[in-house]
């Protein structure tokens, strides 16, 4: 085990608890502007919890609210924590919510882990690189990197290419890494899954990058996380330290998982660790590229005695768009509750929908109807085409 991954815990004892006046003040400033919703979530034992958030119903605000409640009303030390986002941008959000929460004490939240899944993996190769089968010096290839090995391999493998097929290889890679499969355990019927014929000798392709990553010591993003998960499998010394280390592990947006995330989270997840989930099966979009809301079932499933939550009250939009929005998403059979979004803004605009019969029209359409409103006294800097 890396001595690295030992020598970062010091002070290993429970964060001390809060007065009684004081723990009145810290559930005052945590929990007195929450709706009941929200409040339920903040507060609820400790335990696996899975909170469904509709759209605009301060999701955000229930997480970092949580840690605090974590913290300073459970006692958990801020070093035992790990917070899971999909962005750097929604990482640093966080980050900057949870230090700006304002309890009484001041707990050091700099030694909670917070982060993106490729940030805290690459944070636990660094860490444990030997046993993951790297040096410590390893180079993480970005997207251009990663195309330029690809294309120099494919021209030693004298396999002609486009770009348009080099982009194919790299997307193919991609989405075996992200099923968790190495070459070695490709058969022709992944390759075929994918719409790889063979002529396009795409094993050969795959095989040599693996080697070509290995000799080189390079990691693209797909392999941050493969190769976090089997260095969770194989150390079990590694996978029961992080169990101790992560009492609390809260993960967002988890309708944009993927397996291999899935995946992640679980080896993560100990006997004695609690984890918390917060998503919106009704806004899944990433299906392209290998995201599954239906993780958020999974864990109803594989996580034992889960606490579910429902956050409905919107704080963004008017009632009118969200009964619009209701009606179109309840025709969705694979739901995992009816949500019902309820508005806090009041009924707001009417909702228009125009047909147009080809591109330009819509242009037409769309220009004109900035000219009027721009004659009505609208900015053109208060108005956005999507």
């Amino acid at each position: 085990m890396g001595q690295d991954a030992v020598q970062e815990v010091t002070g290993q004892g429970a964060a001390p608890r809060p007065a009684a006046g004081q723990a009145d003040a810290v559930a005052a400033k945590l929990l007195g502007d929450l709706n009941d919703q929200q409040r339920a979530a903040v507060s609820a034992p400790r335990g696996n919890l899975l909170i469904i958030a509709g759209a605009g119903t301060g999701k955000t605000t229930v997480l970092t609210r949580r840690v605090g409640w974590l913290v300073e009303h459970e006692g958990v030390p801020t070093w035992k924590m790990l917070a899971i986002t999909f962005t750097n941008r929604a990482a640093a959000q966080m980050s900057f919510r949870i230090a700006s929460l304002g309890l009484p004490g001041g707990p050091d939240y700099s030694r909670m882990w917070i982060g993106t899944f490729h940030a805290v993996c690459m944070r636990l190769l660094h860490i444990y690189c030997a046993e993951a089968g790297l040096t410590e010096n390893f180079t993480v290839l970005d997207t251009e990197a990663r195309r330029q090995v690809v294309k120099r391999l494919l021209v030693e493998l004298d396999i002609p290419h486009t770009n348009g097929l080099l982009r194919d290889y790299l997307s193919g890679i991609g989405r075996l890494k992200e099923m968790g499969l190495r070459a070695g355990s490709c058969t022709e019927e992944h390759y075929s899954n994918l719409g790889f014929s063979a002529q396009m000798r795409f094993d050969e392709v795959y095989s040599s990058y693996e080697l070509t990553c290995l000799r080189e010591n390079l990691v693209d993003f797909d392999e941050m996380l493969l190769r976090s998960c089997e260095l969770l499998e194989r150390y079990p010394e590694v996978r029961t330290h992080l169990h101790w280390r992560f009492a609390e592990i809260l993960a967002d947006e988890f309708q944009d998982t993927s397996a291999l995330q899935y995946r992640f989270v679980r080896l993560l997840a100990g006997p004695d660790s609690h984890t918390l989930i917060v998503g919106d099966d009704d806004q899944s979009i990433y299906s392209w590229r290998g995201s599954d809301f239906h993780n958020m079932e999974r864990f109803r499933r594989d996580f034992p005695g889960v606490q579910e939550f429902h956050l409905e009250q919107n704080y963004r939009s008017g009632q009118i768009i969200l009964d619009l929005a209701n009606l179109l998403i309840r025709q969705s059979p694979a739901r995992l509750s009816d949500k019902q979004l309820q508005g806090k803004r009041g009924p707001g605009a009417q909702v228009h929908v125009t047909k147009c019969r080809d591109p330009s029209y819509e242009a037409a359409y769309i220009v004109q109807q900035m000219r009027t409103r721009h004659q009505a006294g609208v900015s053109y800097g208060q108005m956005a085409v999507l």
